[in-house]
Formats: C-alpha cells, structure tokens, sequence
C-alpha cells in the first residue's frame, strides 16, 4: 500500500523516503529506531539521500515474487548475503590499503606507517608543511594536496593557519559520531547462519552496539 500510494508529499528525510517505500509498521519496527541509534539523530532530520545511497529498493514486483515464493532476484545490494562473496574482499578488507599502497608506491610515492601528525602548517602553495613522529624521529616535509581521513574534531587542532581559530570555533559546532569495533576469536568455523544480525532497540540503553558481524560468513579465507 506505501508502494502504491500516491502523494504529493516530498519525500526530502530519510523518515518520509523510508515510509514511502517500505510502510510505517516496517518502519517503526526497524528503520527509525536503528537509524537514530547508529547516528544519534532521529530520521526526521537525515537527508533522504542518506536512505537512497543506503538502502536497496526493489521493485514492486519483485517484492510480490519474493513474499509469494521466496525467490530472490533483481538488483542485490552490498548487504545481501548472497552477493557477499562478490562485493567483499575475499582476504579482507585491508587489501584494500594494500592494493592503494602498491599503486602509489608504483608512481614513486613513499609510503610511511607508524606515523603521528603533530602539525599541518597552510601557508600558501608551495608552502604547506607537515610535521609528524615516526619512527625514524621527528620528520617535517612540503605538501601541495593533502587528502585527510583523520576524524575532523583530531584534525583541527593540528591545522596552523591563518584565522585557525575561527576554523577551531566551527569545527566544535559539528558532532562526531565514532566507530568502536569489538573482536572475539572463537575456536568454531562458524556461528551464525548469516554475515550480520541487527540490535534495533533504540529504547533499551544496555544494548549500544547496534550490529554483529562475522568474518568467517564473508570469505572462506577468513
């Protein structure tokens, strides 16, 4: 009935993009509670680009066919168990670092690890310096581009530039919302029958882990 339902609503949350496709009973069942307990924020206020870019859609008719016979077909999503082994890195997802390392090191990069910025100096082109710990010592070296994953609430403060501090005030006006992935090593190949298992419960505030995911249901190899 969401699915058929004709509206001139505009559907710009991930809350309304959610309700349209899939109903209000799935959504107060699943989407609503794990998405504000992933992301802190209620759905209502998410973008629905968030939901697009997350959430697979399949079409009307194959959903009938799938509740009729069980039989799964049409576009499969990252998280479809059965497309798992085709998405995922069969030796995990660290090759990923590998392969990109293997690549620049190929163009006459260098490649250091065990690093720690200490400060990110912008002073104009041909300028910018980094200074950083590694294992060698102290280092410091120029930089024309810089691509950054540190987590902004880390990377502010080791910027050095002109108006930094206004750069400091605006970056504390923004949330970050971190990752924390807990490990167990089990003596058994297998646990579960598929690779994740959803923990939705927003209102229960001893359950803050909001997934469990297996290794082994991802690749052979792991």
């Amino acid at each position: 009935k969401a699915k058929l339902r004709l509206s001139k609503i505009k559907y710009d949350s991930f809350e309304s993009w959610v309700k349209k496709r899939f109903g209000s009973a799935l959504y107060n069942l699943y989407f609503g509670p794990y998405v504000n307990k992933v992301w802190g924020i209620p759905a209502s206020e998410i973008d629905s680009i968030v939901a697009r870019k997350k959430i697979p859609e399949p079409s009307l008719f194959s959903l009938i066919i799938r509740s009729l016979t069980g039989i799964r077909f049409g576009e499969r999503h990252s998280e479809d168990p059965s497309a798992v082994e085709s998405y995922y890195p069969p030796k995990g997802i660290g090759i990923i670092s590998d392969k990109l390392a293997e690549g620049a090191i190929s163009f006459g990069a260098n490649v250091e690890l065990g690093c720690k910025v200490k400060t990110i100096n912008i002073c104009g082109r041909n300028n910018n310096t980094i200074s950083y710990d590694s294992p060698a010592g102290p280092q410091a070296v120029n930089w024309d581009y810089m691509i950054n994953t540190i987590p902004l609430n880390s990377f502010v403060p080791l910027i050095n530039a002109a108006g930094k501090d206004k750069i400091a005030r605006d970056a504390q006006l923004l949330s970050y919302r971190s990752i924390i992935l807990l490990y167990m090593f089990l003596s058994v190949d297998r646990v579960f029958g598929d690779p994740w298992i959803y923990f939705n419960e927003g209102n229960n505030d001893d359950l803050i882990f909001n997934r469990i995911y297996e290794i082994g249901g991802f690749s052979r190899e792991m």
